[in-house]
């Protein structure tokens, strides 16, 4: 994967390649970005931005996209289920924040893919559909500077 000058939050970037590992947690599979999630903690560790130029994350997002896809499909039914269990009284748990978490890990997702330039075929057509999919809304938007951008680097 080269870019050149997007860097992600390493706070962001550690909870998506967190919230990938719980996944593959959960279906009881080894996790295979292991060094990615390493970096990402030295990252956050140090205040610094990670820097996707300098790591070869296109299989990683591959595997983000998976639940990026399932979030944003699920996003209404997730806030739903958050507000009627009622997670601060009944758990302490600050249901706004976990909804804003679950928002991060798309804006996350999302930046990453309309910043950075790919090598793998397969990110690389996951990036293009959503890339034409945002065109396209930009357009019935009527917002045609996003979609000036938007069509430039589809042309990249």
């Amino acid at each position: 994967m080269t870019q050149e000058h997007y860097k992600v939050d390493s706070n962001s970037m550690y909870y998506l390649v967190f919230a990938v590992k719980t996944e593959y947690s959960a279906k009881g599979e080894p996790f295979p970005y292991d060094n990615l999630f390493s970096q990402v903690e030295t990252y956050q560790m140090n205040g610094t931005p990670f820097d996707p130029a300098i790591h070869n994350i296109d299989d990683f997002m591959v595997s983000a996209y998976g639940l990026y896809d399932r979030y944003l499909n699920a996003e209404d039914k997730i806030a739903e289920v958050i507000d009627k269990l009622g997670f601060s009284k009944n758990f302490g748990i600050d249901g706004d924040l976990i909804k804003k978490e679950f928002n991060n890990l798309i804006v996350t997702f999302d930046g990453i893919i309309e910043n950075c330039n790919f090598e793998s075929v397969e990110i690389k057509g996951i990036q293009i559909n959503l890339l034409k999919d945002k065109l396209k809304i930009a357009i019935e938007d009527e917002n045609y500077e996003l979609a000036a951008i938007l069509r430039d680097k589809l042309r990249e």
